[in-house]
């Protein structure tokens, strides 16, 4: 078994480039019209294999940032068709984890003055009392960030495989970071 993967990786299958295109699927964090380096790079890199005239791509942006309201909304760019993951609906990850994502304050993508109205808070009670209870409550914090990560990865998987049954694409370009 593992002798035929390694053959199958020193000996990749050949890309048929005589047909209309090869599809490729490029899996970002963050895509255009949010403007910051990686969005910039990415299109830019996706702009590129359009322009050939060999590669059709499609793009996916990611669940994880959900305060941008560009991340929520499916946009074409230069010709390049972007597939947003967001808002993350209750229909697909279930009531009680949809409560998990709210309690986080991270959001869901509907929401972003949840985040900024948690941190605020923080800023302005400045007192002891709330200082202890925010470092006793850190645990129970993290925790809650981890699961909420876990929910959205785990949503995300589902969008792609999605995403790959109806536009089967020859190629999957996961970018970074490791959450893609």
């Amino acid at each position: 078994m593992v002798r035929r993967l390694v053959e199958r990786i020193m000996k990749p299958e050949k890309i048929d480039y005589s047909r209309e295109g090869v599809r490729v699927l490029h899996v970002l964090a963050k895509s255009i019209p949010a403007l910051n380096g990686y969005s910039i790079r990415g299109h830019g890199l996706i702009r590129s294999q359009k322009s050939s005239g060999l590669v059709k791509p499609l793009a996916l942006t990611s669940p994880f940032y959900p305060a941008d309201d560009s991340m929520s909304i499916e946009a074409t760019f230069d010709g390049i068709r972007y597939l947003r993951s967001m808002p993350i609906m209750e229909a697909a990850i279930g009531p009680l984890r949809m409560k998990i994502l709210g309690k986080s304050g991270i959001g869901i993508g509907t929401d972003k003055s949840v985040a900024r109205r948690k941190s605020q808070s923080i800023i302005e009670n400045r007192n002891i009392l709330s200082q202890i209870t925010l470092a006793l409550s850190y645990p129970f914090r993290l925790a809650l960030s981890f699961i909420d990560e876990k929910i959205r990865m785990e949503y995300f998987r589902g969008i792609i495989l999605e995403t790959i049954r109806d536009y089967e694409p020859d190629i999957v370009h996961a970018h970074t970071p490791f959450k893609v």
